[in-house]
């Protein structure tokens, strides 16, 4: 009686022990999705705060996307205007001069602009409306661990 008793302790010890184990990975999976979380946070809200202290756009220029001087760098310090950052990536992730952003690797940054109408910003247009909307990117491998959308309109 008593060898049936210590088998049956046994396998109740086990399925505890499964249990426990199933909970710690999943506690742990669930911190390093938490991490990553924050760690694209950061980096979104930089490359978005870079993006929305530039000028709406170029004198006289109404083109998305890099133009000028502006594609001879170093990095991103000649962009002098939010539609400069459309279709921009980088990955590692970098600061304006080139430099990579250290404890970054496995992410990638990225931008997108695009003419909106004012007054249905998830329309977009092919044509200068006075608003742009700018949606910066954080992933980690093929994974969006976060994503930030701001409007910018021309004030004149």
């Amino acid at each position: 009686m008593t060898l049936i008793e210590s088998v049956i302790a046994m396998v109740i010890l086990a399925g505890a022990f499964v249990s426990l184990m199933s909970a710690v990975t999943s506690s742990r999976a669930a911190q390093v999705t938490a991490a990553e979380r924050a760690i694209g946070d950061v980096l979104a809200e930089d490359l978005m705060s870079e993006v929305l202290g530039q000028n709406y756009q170029e004198e006289g220029i109404s083109i998305l996307g890099i133009d000028g001087l502006e594609i001879l760098g170093p990095g991103r310090s000649q962009y002098d205007d939010v539609d400069d950052y459309n279709g921009w990536t980088a990955s590692p992730p970098q600061d304006q001069d080139w430099s990579v952003i250290a404890g970054t690797e496995g992410y990638t940054r990225s931008v997108t602009v695009q003419w909106v109408w004012p007054l249905l910003v998830n329309t977009t247009s092919n044509n200068e409306t006075g608003v742009k909307r700018v949606t910066v990117t954080v992933k980690r491998g093929d994974r969006v661990v976060s994503q930030l959308v701001a409007l910018r309109s021309d004030l004149r």
